[in-house]
């Protein structure tokens, strides 16, 4: 209907299922979660490895990482990086994603963590009490992108959430509503909650941003 239609996946992909795999003698085997069988034990699960393949790791072996160990790898990620990548890349122009999330990019080695009253804490600690998130791999989503938008698609970054904020004017609007604040403590406030967001050692270096565009469409600002 020559209407544009951007996604925005803000912190969205942190909370998709993964797989965690170890290499071993048998080759890729999975983790699993089984009961505890150690009655003094603090958690009520308990990590095992599987005894040698899995379903998982050989139908996703083509995700594993060659160089390295362990890896951590989201196949609902990636599936819905490659259908947004084909709606892209079929889109004449029209169709663009933008994603936010803590992350890197790869391969990830074992990052799932529960986060409870704003902490976190080990994922088998509390079960059915707490959110579980995960490290995003970006590469393996610009992946998912490349193979289902294939050349129509640029993926752009991911660069650091400090360098989009910065590069958008974050600093200058975030001083403009400092100015406009009704008392110092206002004021204080939103220049403090801007440090969170773009601070090397708060939220500004392990959030990452990344663009997916059309190749027709120029390179989005900050990118």
């Amino acid at each position: 209907d020559g209407m544009a239609t951007i996604y925005v996946a803000q912190e969205f992909f942190d909370a998709l299922a993964v797989h965690q795999f170890k290499k071993t003698e048998k080759g890729w085997c999975e983790r699993m979660i089984d009961v505890q069988v150690d009655p003094n034990a603090e958690f009520p699960f308990r990590y095992v490895l599987s005894r040698g393949s899995t379903a998982a790791s050989t139908v996703y072996r083509t995700l594993l990482p060659a160089d390295v160990e362990e890896a951590e790898i989201s196949p609902d990620a990636y599936g819905i990086a490659q259908t947004l990548g084909s709606f892209i890349g079929s889109s004449d122009g029209l169709g663009a994603c933008l994603v936010v999330d803590y992350g890197k990019v790869g391969p990830i080695e074992a990052s799932l963590r529960a986060i409870k009253d704003h902490k976190i804490e080990p994922a088998l600690l509390s079960p059915g009490e707490a959110d579980l998130s995960v490290d995003v791999d970006f590469g393996l989503l610009s992946r998912g992108f490349r193979d289902g938008g294939g050349k129509h698609v640029v993926v752009h970054g991911p660069i650091s959430q400090r360098e989009l904020l910065h590069s958008l004017g974050g600093v200058e609007k975030a001083y403009m509503l400092a100015d406009s604040a009704e008392s110092e403590s206002q004021k204080a406030a939103v220049l403090k909650s801007y440090e969170r967001l773009s601070s090397p050692d708060q939220m500004g270096d392990i959030y990452k941003a990344m663009a997916v565009t059309h190749s027709e469409v120029p390179t989005p600002v900050a990118f």
